[in-house]
Order: structure tokens, then sequence, then C-alpha cells
């Protein structure tokens, strides 16, 4: 009977400590995808209804966990993390472009959570999206983080100095090969998998909305 509980508290432990919530290629987190789009619309309007969209307002994601009932209730954040976030929200998004065929960009994702392990994470990544016969296909790779402690306004390893759950590294790392703060790191990346599946689906409908404009100007 002891050897049964101690088989299944191993099973237990190991799925505890594996994360498979984003998707990943090759030992990286890759979203990749191809969108069919309306017949009526064409290569040059696809690519600039994109163009629009891929605003910085738009490629700068903020979320968090909202208020905790914890320590975070007496805790106060450093004035200092609102000039790290203007410094995120200023960098240069737009990485490349060949017009009508292809734009890349950087892609910023500023997730915030409660006190603990996980407290704010900066994660860039790069965008890709080519058009072709009236489809769009996209590749959102290259997933970077660094960890913050917003109570501090400065840079920490998210567990000690352990190889995979340091202040910065990739996605992949953090969620395949980091084996502390499970819990936490599942709440971060459900909420991270959350906002890229909703930024992928606004950019869908912003470049089908094309059409729509394109029918009231015809009329």
């Amino acid at each position: 009977m002891k050897n049964i509980i101690f088989i299944l508290s191993i099973i237990f432990s190991i799925n505890l400590l594996s994360l498979d919530i984003m998707p990943t290629d090759n030992q990286s987190v890759v979203y990749k995808g191809v969108v069919d789009l309306d017949l009526d619309l064409d290569e040059k309007k696809i690519f600039d209804a994109i163009k629009l969209f891929l605003q910085p307002s738009n490629l700068h994601r903020k979320f968090s966990l909202g208020n905790s009932k914890g320590m975070d209730v007496f805790l106060t954040k450093s004035w200092k993390m609102a000039e790290v976030e203007a410094d995120a929200m200023n960098r240069f998004t737009r990485i490349s472009e060949d017009s009508t065929k292809k734009i890349k960009v950087n892609f910023f994702q500023y997730f915030e959570g409660h006190s603990g392990a996980l407290r704010t994470l900066h994660i860039d990544a790069n965008l890709l999206i080519e058009v072709k016969d009236r489809k769009d296909r996209y590749e959102l790779s290259n997933f970077k983080w660094k960890h913050w402690n917003h109570y501090r306004g400065e840079q920490m390893s998210i567990w000690s100095t352990k190889k995979n759950c340091r202040m910065s590294g990739t996605l992949y790392q953090l969620q395949n090969l980091c084996k502390k703060a499970s819990k936490k790191r599942k709440e971060a990346f459900v909420a991270i998998d959350k906002d890229i599946k909703l930024f992928l689906s606004d950019l869908k409908e912003s470049v089908l909305s094309a059409k729509d404009e394109n029918a009231d100007k015809d009329w």
C-alpha cells in the first residue's frame, strides 16, 4: 500500500510540474496558422487592414490576474514600474515590411500576477504575417521573458537562481523546464495564452471588417 501511494505521489508531482498550455515546436513556444479570408478582399486590402491593426496600441498588451486577497492588499507597487512600462510602450514595434506580401512586428505582453513566485512578466515575441491567395499566414515566435518584482521596481529571479526559473529566459524554458511555482506558472500561462488567442481573433475580425467598409462605400 505504501508503495502504491509513493508511486501515485510521484505521478502527481510529475503532472504538477509539467505544463502543456502554450503550443511548442522544436523546443520553442510557437503559434502559427493560416486564416482563410473573404474572396471579395484582394491582397492589398487584406495587407492594408493587417497593417492598420498592427499599431503599438494593439501590440502592447497589459493584463493581470486581478486583485489578490493576500499580501497584495498591504503592499504598494514601486513607482519605478511606471517607468519600466513606459519604456516598453515606447519600443520600436515595426521590424520589417514587404508591401502587400508580409510584415513583421514586435509583440509585447505585460502580465501582472499576485504576490508570490510570479509577479510581473514582460514578454517579447516576433509576429510574422504573410499574405497570399487571399489568405494570411501568421507565426508568433521567439518568445522571451523578463521577471520583475513590481514592489521593488527591479528584476529578480522567479525562484532563487534555479537554471530555468531565473529572472529572464525563453517561454519554453519557463513552461516546460522550470520545476518550481507550478500553480503560479500555470495561472500565468493560462492568462498569457488567452490574451494571445484574443489578439489573433481581433486581428482576423479587423481584416474581415474591411469588406463591410468597402460595401458601404459601394452603396
